[in-house]
């Protein structure tokens, strides 16, 4: 549980806009204030379409007040949800994350938003939020330990509020792709020659893939009262790799709850 953990605090150290979005334009080598505009835009652009989605399939009327942003990261989803909604909790593993996503609010004079280290279960956090949203997270989580904050966050949603929760389900890899993952997870050496392969400092954890059983996530959803749901889905190519993902956006049953 907490290798991954300490993975995250390495990449936040090393290089976290790059552990963000793994594309060369945030890599720390090219990460300038063009690429940094750029970054910031993608946030922009990712809740501007999850809030369409919602209003088009779920809540017409969505107009969130109080938010929370589940790997909040160095804030890239933080900025817009602070624009559009009166308070906003990011909440991330990394303290080095956490301190990245505080500059990046306070040289945008963003001051409505709290950011708290996380933790596997939030019962502090049941019930108080009109949205709660996770992008690009519980895929690098164990899945055991995933589905326990899945259903946290589910449980943080208040009746009649709206989630939004992305994960990956399904791999497809050919079979040497599949054998240097194994490699690359059981031996930190393999891993190493690995990253100075691509150019990459030799000491950098591997950033884990995990695919969650979604009948499993939909039982969570149906046991907390969620009887509505929308799928986006989501698909990542690599050279040797596909990711198949989805974004569950939910309702949770309540009296402002559209049922029918």
């Amino acid at each position: 549980m907490g290798k991954t953990d300490q993975d995250w605090e390495h990449f936040a150290q090393t290089d976290p806009y790059y552990a963000v979005l793994t594309e060369k334009a945030y890599h720390r080598s090219n990460f300038d204030a063009s690429a940094r505009e750029r970054f910031f835009e993608t946030g922009r652009q990712h809740i501007d379409a999850v809030f369409d989605a919602v209003r088009r399939h779920l809540d017409a009327g969505f107009n969130p007040q109080w938010a929370l942003d589940f790997g909040c990261g160095v804030g890239r989803l933080l900025v817009p949800l602070a624009t559009a909604c009166r308070f906003v909790t990011g909440i991330d593993v990394s303290v080095s994350m956490l301190r990245e996503a505080c500059a990046n609010l306070e040289q945008r004079r963003l001051s409505n938003v709290a950011l708290l280290k996380s933790g596997d279960s939030l019962p502090l956090l049941a019930g108080r939020f009109d949205f709660v949203h996770s992008y690009i997270v519980l895929q690098h989580i164990p899945v055991a330990r995933g589905e326990r904050i899945f259903a946290s966050l589910v449980n943080a949603v208040r009746e009649g509020g709206i989630g939004a929760l992305h994960v990956t389900y399904l791999r497809v890899s050919s079979f040497l792709a599949r054998l240097s993952y194994r490699a690359r997870s059981a031996a930190p050496i393999v891993n190493g020659v690995a990253n100075l392969r691509r150019g990459l400092p030799f000491g950098l954890p591997m950033m884990q893939m995990n695919e969650y059983n979604l009948n499993r996530l939909l039982q969570i959803l149906h046991d907390q009262g969620c009887q509505r749901i929308h799928q986006i889905l989501t698909l990542n190519r690599y050279p040797k790799t596909t990711i198949y993902g989805t974004m569950i956006l939910f309702q949770k049953a309540g009296p402002t709850a559209n049922l029918l």
